[in-house]
């Protein structure tokens, strides 16, 4: 393009020399027609032939005014030797050889090595060395080199200034620049050349509603400069949009650069650089990505069969989805077009102090990568997520989000042992349930683990710690190898705990309780689904259970120490030391009020605490909640094949009451009570042993029928009460021979 200018000014300036030399001699001619002439110009100094002017005639009108019809100017070069350079051509001419200016409204033509002008309506000053056409503009550029394209020039103005060193053009009105690489068109074109070399141009620069085609991009600005190395800065709202991917770069200023392939897109206080992304994933669904940063650079790479670009981010970095939005300080990513296929995004990767926002909360983390086709985000190194919905902060050393299966995934830093996945929720369940009866302090637990697992519905997220799993809240410690909790989220997208399940060596430690088992399952505090349940703010809270994987580990709890429940003589008990209770069983559970905790057991259950063995198949245990108050048991309900030792002293029954506090054991369904010390035995329909005011008191069934009358022995002891007519029901035998029996007894 720049020889093309350079060609076109050196034929101009030719023509205005000859026309001036033309004007300079016809001063001197006579009124009248010269027809079909030839006037030659020589050089002066070198003798040379300038140019020579050609005509079908010249009319003389004054000394102002020449009318030449039919010019034909050759125009020559060379001071060795003469070479011809251009002709030009025009229909009429009108010449003032007064002021040296040459016009004519009709069509000019210049015809030259390297080019081909026309235009309509031209003017030219001899003193100003100015040419000026006015209408319908063309220039034709042909190529320097084989391979090379025309390039042509459309506009309703051009001028040309030749009168210092360099020669300029300017271009008005409709302008348009194509060949095959680049087309161009705005409302101005300057262009200026030097006339001391053959380099071409040496800018240009369009100015008014710029748009550009360029490098398979179509450009857009108020003012644009393009330089002869291949170089295009565009201003003023500028903007490019990649023709294959849709993308688009906008900024304060843009940059070209044709032999690196480049673009640079610069910020101001008012205009921030930004790129718009298009991504077109797997299911043809369209998405656009918008990054702004304080310099965006883009590199393109032609492949084989692809085409791709580079994205370089660097300064207060931002991005924006409709699915998320991320700051950093820097990011990469690359774009790959095929042809015939829709563009794709490969990867958008940041890096330092990231900060990532979703409907799953913010996250922090030094590193992040978008895999756009895969739909993964990856947030690496001190990652920490935020969820101020549902009150829970994550912080791992990498954090995947998988949005095409709604799935994601927290890891751990396999090279540092001490590196942990942590969650901590704000407010949680307690096993304490006195512990919130007075208070309105937020109780929060922190869970530990090697690795999570998260999962997301419309109406659900589960999540699932494995590996070195610790749950510390308010009021619980807990290990396991797997938890599972399952929650489930409203219409406003807060989710609520509904389940959790903790699994493979559970061990669970709180206030006055602990439990061992292979399976626990948490029921956050809230009503059952009965309305006798909700009526009376029972909750299932807890449930320990067997893996049926591994049958032989059974749920163990072990809770607090209660006093001796009786059955024995009062020297011996006051003697016992309290032991904690511990219980075993197939199955176990948790219930609550804000009155009493209530843990309940069932199938093959073996209990030993202070001074007592038991076993049954199904138990309740009582524990009250008061404020500010030791946790204590104060009542044990045995049911179904109770069995029941306490030193020497073996117990059978249907059910079996133990008021630990006041000490009391009421025995019924059938019970039996065994002293191996003398091989007593008592049975009736309902035994009483109240250890406070040292009495056993035995009952029959009051609906029963009376039995004829038995010969019994009986003793009248202060520890035992009969009722009269509870002796044909309420039996007490005794070896009655043996004196270290009776002295036993006396005892009592």
């Amino acid at each position: 393009m720049s020889k093309i200018f350079f060609k076109f000014a050196l034929a101009l300036i030719a023509v205005s020399t000859s026309l001036t030399m033309f004007g300079a001699r016809q001063t001197t001619m006579l009124p009248g027609v010269v027809k079909n002439f030839e006037l030659p110009h020589f050089d002066d100094k070198s003798g040379e032939k300038e140019w020579e002017l050609f005509g079908e005639s010249a009319t003389y009108v004054n000394d102002s005014r020449i009318d030449v019809t039919k010019i034909k100017l050759d125009l020559y070069e060379g001071k060795q030797k003469s070479e011809h350079r251009a002709t030009i051509k025009s229909p009429t001419a009108v010449v003032n050889p007064t002021t040296k200016i040459s016009e004519s409204d009709l069509d000019l033509s210049v015809s030259a090595k390297e080019f081909d002008m026309s235009g309509k309506k031209w003017k030219w000053n001899g003193d100003t060395r100015f040419v000026e056409v006015f209408s319908d503009v063309k220039i034709s550029v042909k190529p320097q080199k084989k391979n090379d394209s025309i390039t042509t020039f459309e506009s309703q103005y051009a001028s040309l200034d030749y009168k210092d060193k360099s020669n300029i053009f300017e271009l008005k009105k409709n302008v348009v620049v194509k060949n095959d690489e680049m087309q161009v068109s705005c409302e101005f074109l300057h262009a200026k050349t030097s006339k001391e070399n053959t380099r071409g141009i040496s800018d240009i620069i369009a100015k008014g509603n710029v748009k550009m085609l360029y490098d398979k991009r179509s450009a857009s600005a108020g003012y644009t400069e393009i330089a002869p190395e291949g170089i295009v800065v565009l201003t003023e709202s500028p903007q490019i949009t990649d023709l294959s991917s849709r993308s688009k770069l906008l900024g304060r200023s843009i940059v070209l650069n044709k032999e690196k392939r480049s673009i640079e897109a610069f910020s101001s206080k008012k205009q921030r650089a930004t790129a718009i992304i298009v991504h077109i994933d797997e299911n043809k669904k369209e998405q656009k990505i918008t990054i702004l940063a304080d310099k965006i650079s883009m590199f393109q790479k032609e492949l084989k069969n692809e085409s791709q670009n580079t994205f370089n981010f660097d300064g207060n970095v931002v991005v924006i989805t409709d699915d998320f939005t991320a700051k950093c300080d820097n990011i990469e990513a690359r774009s790959i077009s095929q042809e015939n296929e829709k563009n794709k995004l490969e990867y958008i990767r940041g890096n330092g102090n990231i900060r990532f926002e979703n409907d799953d909360g913010i996250a922090t983390s030094k590193s992040m990568n978008i895999i756009p086709q895969k739909e993964e985000i990856w947030l690496i190194d001190n990652v920490k997520l935020y969820n101020p919905k549902r009150g829970t902060t994550l912080t791992a050393d990498q954090i995947a989000f998988f949005r095409k299966q709604n799935e994601g995934v927290a890891l751990t830093d396999i090279i540092k042992r001490n590196s942990f996945v942590i969650v901590k929720i704000d407010e949680t369940p307690t096993l304490d349930n006195s512990a919130k009866q007075h208070s309105n302090k937020k109780i929060s637990t922190i869970i530990k683990s090697k690795k999570l697992n998260f999962s997301k519905t419309e109406k659900s997220i589960n999540f699932v710690f494995t590996k070195d799993v610790s749950i510390v809240s308010d009021d619980v410690n807990a290990t396991c190898q797997k938890l599972e909790v399952y929650a489930e989220t409203d219409d406003k997208g807060s989710s609520t705990p509904k389940k959790i399940v903790a699994s493979d060596k559970v061990n669970v430690k709180s206030k006055g309780y602990s439990a061992n088992a292979e399976i626990a399952t948490i029921y956050p505090r809230l009503y059952q689904n009965t309305s006798k349940d909700a009526k009376s703010g029972i909750n299932k809270f807890i449930e320990l259970s067997i893996d049926p994987q591994n049958p032989l580990l059974r749920p163990t709890i072990t809770l607090p120490p209660f006093k001796s429940i009786g059955i024995v003589d009062d020297e011996t008990s006051t003697e016992t030391k309290q032991e904690k209770t511990i219980i075993k069983s197939n199955k176990q559970w948790l219930t609550s009020t804000q009155k009493e905790d209530r843990y309940i057991f069932e199938d093959d259950i073996e209990i030993t605490g202070t001074d007592m063995k038991a076993t049954c198949k199904k138990m309740e245990v009582v524990i009250p909640n008061k404020a500010n108050s030791k946790r204590e048991i104060s009542q044990i309900i045995m049911t179904n094949e109770v069995k029941l030792t306490q030193q020497l002293k073996e117990i059978t029954c249907g059910r079996a009451d133990i008021f630990t506090n006041t000490q009391i054991v009421v025995l019924t369904e059938n019970p039996v009570v065994i002293d191996r010390e003398d091989n007593s035995r008592a049975d009736g329909f309902k035994i009483t042993y109240n250890h406070g005011n040292k009495k056993i008191q035995l009952e029959s069934d009051p609906n029963a029928q009376v039995a004829p009358q038995q010969t019994t022995t009986q003793f009248e002891m202060p520890y035992f009460e009969t009722n009269e007519e509870s002796t044909k029901r309420a039996t007490i035998k005794l070896d009655t021979n043996s004196d270290r029996k009776r002295r036993s007894f006396r005892r009592h």
